[in-house]
């Protein structure tokens, strides 16, 4: 029979075995037997409630769920920042396949789609990594998006076309280099200083004011994760925030804020920061996301745990200080063993002459 699936249970203590019928498209149970009726009128109401869901104008189309998508709280949930990153990538999967069924695409699909945009890396992987989202979201929800009892996500798991290196730690040579190119009471001086001093993501700074800046703390509520942290300032963003609001930002309610006294826009921040590093002479790996993983290392070499640092920057940061601390522990320890070995090298050169010295000496 079409649209049936059929089922053999457990065997019984007699022998025999109970056979189960399933509406194969939606996965719902029928009547016991087959040849009834009931039967045969259940399996007409469930195909031609399919027949008609099917008509309908998207019904079960990549458009129909990223529609849905959007109005779930999968998505209205989410930051600000990422949503608009997201519905960038959204509009353009709609507009490519919106059309297709989602039971229609498969694996060869997903991947055709990664390839063709191969030429940009990270967009092809972002680009992949929001269609899984989205058919995620239509996969815990078969029937309302016409998709098979057998389907699985075809964007799972297609491998990255890019390989990200993460944003590195800067060195301190690096930082005295900034330091001296922009002094205080400029604002690169005093974005600088505020994420290597606090360790926030690049949207927390900026929507900081006056107001949040009282007994020796800096209050930042964080955008990803809605958490609001109170940090200690410490004696060089004091003296950056001092030197700002005495002068070029003293009428300004937003510490960071545009020319109409608004927060500064993140991307424009980027850019102007971006700017500003290569005007030190630094190199492009140098980055605003880095002085938050420079905050980690630091405070880590301090002798605070990750965990508390995890409390303050968040946790995403943590594997590549990690990785920055291992590196710079084997570093350490190969220079002090070089150091050692060389010591008892000239230690025993020194011996060795002394005694070749006395040796002279005695047979005059």
């Amino acid at each position: 029979m079409p649209n049936v699936n059929k089922i053999r249970g457990r065997r019984q203590a007699d022998g025999s075995r109970r056979v189960y019928y399933y509406h194969r498209p939606t996965g719902l149970r029928l009547p016991d037997d087959p040849t009834s009726p009931e039967f045969a009128a259940r399996l007409r109401e469930l195909n031609g409630d399919l027949d008609r869901r099917r008509n309908e104008p998207g019904m079960g189309t990549l458009a129909h769920a990223i529609t849905a998508y959007r109005a779930s709280p999968d998505f209205t949930g989410r930051a600000a920042k990422t949503k608009k990153d997201y519905i960038r990538y959204l509009d353009f999967l709609k507009e490519k396949l919106g059309d297709l069924q989602l039971a229609s695409i498969d694996r060869e699909a997903v991947l055709a789609l990664r390839d063709e945009l191969a030429g940009k890396a990270r967009t092809a992987d972002y680009t992949v990594a929001i269609l899984r989202k989205v058919l995620s979201y239509a996969g815990d929800r078969p029937r309302a998006f016409l998709l098979p009892q057998s389907w699985s996500n075809p964007a799972a798991k297609p491998g990255r076309l890019a390989r990200p290196k993460g944003h590195r730690p800067w060195e301190e040579y690096e930082i005295a280099a900034f330091e001296k190119a922009w002094r205080h009471g400029t604002i690169e001086r005093t974005t600088f200083a505020l994420y290597l001093n606090t360790g926030q993501r690049g949207g927390d700074i900026p929507k900081t004011n006056r107001h949040h800046i009282a007994a020796k703390q800096i209050n930042v509520c964080q955008e990803k994760t809605g958490e609001r942290v109170w940090i200690p300032l410490s004696d060089d963003l004091s003296r950056a925030l001092r030197a700002w609001m005495k002068g070029k930002g003293k009428d300004r309610v937003y510490v960071l804020a545009g020319k109409k006294g608004e927060p500064m826009g993140v991307d424009y921040l980027r850019h102007m920061m971006r700017d500003a590093i290569r005007g030190a002479g630094l190199p492009d790996d140098c980055t605003l996301h880095g002085l938050r993983v420079s905050f980690a290392v630091r405070a880590h070499e301090w002798g605070l745990s990750w965990e508390a640092i995890a409390d303050v920057c968040g946790w995403e940061t943590m594997e590549m200080a990690r990785k920055y601390i291992r590196r710079h522990r084997r570093s350490r320890a190969v220079i002090t063993g070089l150091d050692e070995a060389n010591r008892a090298r000239r230690e025993d050169r020194n011996g060795n002459v002394l005694q070749n010295t006395a040796d002279r000496a005695a047979k005059r």
